[in-house]
């Protein structure tokens, strides 16, 4: 693959990453219940590390893939955490 074209492929990603992370803020701003904010923050996590894994192609740096894996065990243990909550809250 060129340079060129990683370059499109890269800038097109980013541009996709956006439009999904601005409908996934607005889900988590409306949203009608708590499950779907819930679900709103996971996949607003999970596009940020999608745009810092790309990041990382783009500048050539194996460091953010990294902060990367970091990235996905924080918002897996946060999606943990808010699922028990509200599971326990429904329990009672």
């Amino acid at each position: 693959m060129s340079d060129a074209s990683l370059q499109l492929v890269i800038l097109i990603s980013l541009a996709l990453l956006l439009v999904a992370a601005c409908l996934a803020f607005f889900r988590m701003i409306k949203g009608p219940q708590l499950t779907d904010r819930m679900i709103a923050l996971d996949l607003t996590s999970m596009v940020l590390l999608g745009s810092v894994m790309i990041t990382a192609v783009y500048w050539k740096n194996p460091l953010f893939l990294d902060a990367s894996i970091i990235l996905a065990m924080v918002g897996f243990l946060a999606t943990v955490g808010i699922s028990r909550f509200l599971e326990r809250r429904r329990v009672k």
